[in-house]
């Protein structure tokens, strides 16, 4: 019977091998939740730069000719590899 209780206190549901699972897990997502924090940082100060109140000449320069397809003949084009 100890023996028992034992195993089940190493391999059991809320055992030590499953409260090693859930740290990993726990630190794996506390570390995509910063990850995800600072993206959604960047949208939000590009979006910011959009806004009709306060439109940075540069940003919508950007974004017209990403959606028009367009390119100035004196323009400088680099290709840039995406992550």
């Amino acid at each position: 019977m100890i023996s028992y209780f034992g195993v089940n206190a190493f391999t059991g549901n809320h055992g030590l091998r499953a409260q090693q699972d859930l740290d990993q897990q726990f630190t794996a997502l506390t570390d995509e939740l910063g990850r995800l924090k600072q993206e959604r940082a960047e949208w939000q100060r590009r979006v910011k730069l959009l806004q009709s109140s306060s439109i940075d000449p540069d940003t919508l320069d950007e974004r017209a000719r990403a959606v028009l397809n367009y390119l100035d003949p004196r323009d400088l084009t680099m290709m840039l590899k995406q992550p």
